[in-house]
This record gives C-alpha cells, sequence and structure tokens, in this order.
C-alpha cells in the first residue's frame, strides 16, 4: 500500500495525478515538457506509444494529455509504482498498462526499493547506496517478443529503466527502424557514449535535459524518417548582427 501521497490537478484531462510526497519535482519536470519535450518536433501521425518504466504514469498520462487518439502500452514492474500507474490511468482511452518489465531475455529480477519516494520512487535492479536493501521479486519479459513490438509503427517509445535501457535496445534493435521518437534515460557519460554509438546513424540527437550530473534524458529521432519529412523539427533561431 502506498502511502504520504499528494495530487495534481490536471484540468485537460478532468482528473488528479497523484505522487508520493517528495516526488514533486520528477512529476513536475514530466507534466510541464522539461523530460521529455515532444513539441519540439511534429510527426506526421501518433498512433503508438511505448513507455517502458511508467513508474506511477506522470509520462503516459502527459503522452495521453497530448495525443489522446494513441494507443498507450506501458510497462511497470513494481508492485507499489503499478499501484498508482492503475490510479492515475484509470479509465484513460487507450491505455495498456502491464506489471512486468523489460529486458533481452525472460526472467526474475531483484527490484530494490529507494530510500528516497518511498515504494513508489523509481527502482533498480541494483543495490546502491541510495536504496534501502528492501526488494521485491519482480518479471521481466523480453522486450522483442511483447505484442507491441512485433508490427506496426512506434510513434514515441521512452525507456527508463535504471541502467539496463541498452540490454532492452539490444533485443528490439532489429525493429528500431519502426520507431519514429526515442526517449532514454542514462546515468553515466560511459553509458551515454554507448548509446550514441549503439543508435548511430539510425538515430540522430534533437534534445538532452541534463536535471543533474550523470543523468541525462535523451531525446533521439529516426533518421531515415527526419530525412523524408515524416518527422519535422525547427532549427537554431537565426542570429542578428546588430546594425
Amino acid at each position: 500500500m502506498v502511502k504520504e501521497l499528494k495530487g495534481i490537478e490536471i484540468d485537460n484531462l478532468g482528473r488528479t495525478l497523484v505522487y508520493p510526497i517528495g516526488a514533486e519535482e520528477d512529476v513536475y519536470s514530466i507534466l510541464q515538457g522539461r523530460e521529455y519535450p515532444i513539441s519540439l518536433v511534429e510527426l506526421d501521425r501518433v498512433e503508438q506509444i511505448v513507455d517502458v518504466g511508467a513508474h506511477i504514469g506522470s509520462s503516459t498520462v502527459y503522452f495521453h494529455a497530448l495525443f489522446p487518439n494513441a494507443q498507450i502500452t506501458a510497462f511497470e514492474p513494481s508492485s507499489g509504482n503499478f499501484e498508482l500507474l492503475a490510479r492515475n490511468t484509470v479509465g484513460l482511452p487507450g491505455v495498456n498498462i502491464l506489471p512486468w518489465g523489460l529486458a533481452s531475455r525472460f526472467r526474475r529480477a531483484r527490484l530494490y526499493l529507494s530510500k528516497g519516494h518511498g515504494q513508489a520512487a523509481s527502482s533498480t535492479v541494483f543495490n546502491m547506496e541510495n536504496h534501502t536493501g528492501k526488494f521485491e521479486e519482480i518479471a521481466l519479459h523480453r522486450a522483442s517478443k511483447e505484442p507491441v513490438f512485433e508490427k506496426g509503427e512506434i510513434s514515441i517509445l521512452k525507456i527508463d529503466t535504471e541502467g539496463h535501457e541498452l540490454d532492452i535496445l539490444a533485443d528490439l534493435s532489429p525493429m528500431l527502424h519502426r520507431v519514429m521518437v526515442l526517449f532514454m534515460e542514462v546515468h553515466s557519460e560511459s553509458e551515454r557514449a554507448e548509446l550514441d554509438a549503439f543508435l548511430s546513424p539510425r538515430f540522430v540527437l534533437r534534445h538532452c535535459h541534463v536535471p543533474m550530473v550523470h543523468r541525462y534524458t535523451l531525446m533521439y529521432l529516426n533518421a531515415e524518417a527526419l530525412c523524408t519529412g515524416r518527422i519535422r523539427t525547427c532549427g537554431a533561431p537565426e542570429l542578428r548582427a546588430a546594425s
């Protein structure tokens, strides 16, 4: 059971998004478009969105508010997070939530709980210093075997899995050409360099959000779709010399 919650009224959805006390900055960063600035691009259509590591549903709700007609599939293995994800997305048309995580193969794993925001905080399968030592057993399914990835275009793919992003991407590699916009969170310079190397030349970097040292949320665009005009993005503003 998740305790000590607060809420944010979301006018255009007519609902309140609830979140653990202490998670305000993360939630507002997502809902205000700083974390996933999809407004930087225009897509010819947005039909399918996949949210891997949906946590309490802030990103799922954000994407639904912007693209209410899209089908959204959200994965979240933490029972505490999933409880809030279900509460925050209940009744939203086109949103399908699944209580497991993704990886390159099916397996069971330990999900360690953060000291920060209680059970519903971002967690990891690694027991790091900022975690309590408490954990729960979770299921990780093979990403490429999930029906949502088997066919059709993915307009937006967001992956925030506390260090397992590259493992998931490697398994999805044969189908990444069908992803138009890719949001990734990484936690070190070396991981960011590995990600750039893996995605090049199929994707180009459009935006980098850096809320703190060694934490990045990166926005990549499908290079082919960008060249053919299926993705449109604005360039830097023109600089004018003083007269």
